[in-house]
């Protein structure tokens, strides 16, 4: 069996084109984008997941998912956070977390 590969952040144009790219790869079976936001851009093969990285649903997406590999581009750019540099770190920070949780408690993710 081939790779099952996670990709967050595919709302933005960078994580859409890493999730497309990878579900075109070799030896990779299947690819899932996670984000709160819908992809607003095509994401081939790849199949969307809506999950909120700074919510309780994202281990259980990545434990759904029977990922091994987990490539994560859901982080916000600073300009983008309400609130300025600050919350953007937190979000960041907070986000990362809440992804590393659901990898160390998934059974797949190597």
């Amino acid at each position: 069996m081939g790779r099952v590969v996670l990709v967050t952040g595919v709302s933005r144009h960078p994580g859409a084109r890493v999730a497309e790219a990878m579900a075109a790869e070799l030896g990779v079976d299947r690819v899932v984008g996670v984000d709160a936001a819908s992809p607003r851009h095509p994401l081939g093969g790849a199949e969307y997941v809506s999950a909120d990285l700074h919510g309780g649903s994202l281990a259980q997406t990545v434990a759904d998912s029977g990922a091994d590999t987990v490539l994560h581009l859901g982080l916000t750019p600073y300009g983008g956070a309400p609130g300025g540099r600050a919350s953007g770190d937190n979000g960041n920070i907070l986000g990362t977390m809440q992804l590393l949780d659901g990898c160390q408690r998934s059974a797949t993710v190597a």
